[in-house]
């Protein structure tokens, strides 16, 4: 498994639609506080839902790396 699809895809909800995405997008927003990126995810041609202040992870494994 290539890290890119381990980041972008496995083990993600998969939406039928980028309607659905962004009402879940919403409801998760509207529970965490965080706001919410819908994708459209080149492995399953499904949509996703990732954290939009680490752009779908890449800051966030940055910032484990430097620490």
């Amino acid at each position: 498994m290539s890290e890119l699809f381990a980041r972008k895809c496995a083990g993600k909800k998969r939406h039928e639609s980028e309607r659905k995405a962004e009402e879940w997008a919403k409801k998760t927003k509207k529970y965490t506080g965080c706001a919410m990126n819908v994708y459209a995810c080149e492995f399953c041609k499904q949509f996703h839902v990732g954290n939009a202040m680490y752009g779908n992870g890449k800051l966030q494994r940055e910032e484990r790396e430097a620490a």
